[in-house]
Order: C-alpha cells, then structure tokens, then sequence
C-alpha cells in the first residue's frame, strides 16, 4: 500500500510539473525508473492530448534519470527510491 501511495504521489507531482511546461516548449523529455513506465506512458498520453506537447520517457533507471537532469540531458527525471547525496 505505501508502495502504491508513494506512486501515486510521483505520478501527480509529474502531471504538476509538466503543466507548468508552457506554449514555447514542443517537448518533455523524461528520463527514470523502469518501475514507472506504465504510469507515464498514461499520464503523457493525457497530457499529449491536453495540451498538443510531446512527452519521451526513457526507463533508464532511477540513478540515471536523476543524472540525466544533472547533465542537462532531459527535464525531469523520475526516481523510485530515495535519492543518495
């Protein structure tokens, strides 16, 4: 169950992130956790429909996708466990 909540969570904090991608950008780029994959694929799928932007989603990893936002390759990078410092 907390596994579940804690999913969700994510999941809303990236449809709060993504709607805050305004008019000029024609791309999302999202990088992160294998585990995450189904529910991105739905929620930019959505978001896609909404707003006409293109969402990729690379399941990379949660230690990649957090890389992938430090190195500038992608926007938001998605993690399933808790960050290490």
């Amino acid at each position: 169950m907390k596994k579940i909540i804690s999913l969700l969570t994510v999941a809303m904090l990236i449809v709060c992130a993504l709607t805050g991608c305004g008019g000029s950008k024609e791309a999302v780029a999202t990088d992160g956790s294998t585990s995450m994959n189904k529910v991105i694929g739905a929620l930019s799928e959505a978001f896609e429909a909404d707003t006409g932007i293109t969402v990729t989603y690379n399941a990379t990893g949660s230690g990649a996708g957090i890389q992938a936002v430090q190195e500038g390759r992608c926007d938001i990078g998605l993690a399933s466990r808790n960050l290490k410092y």
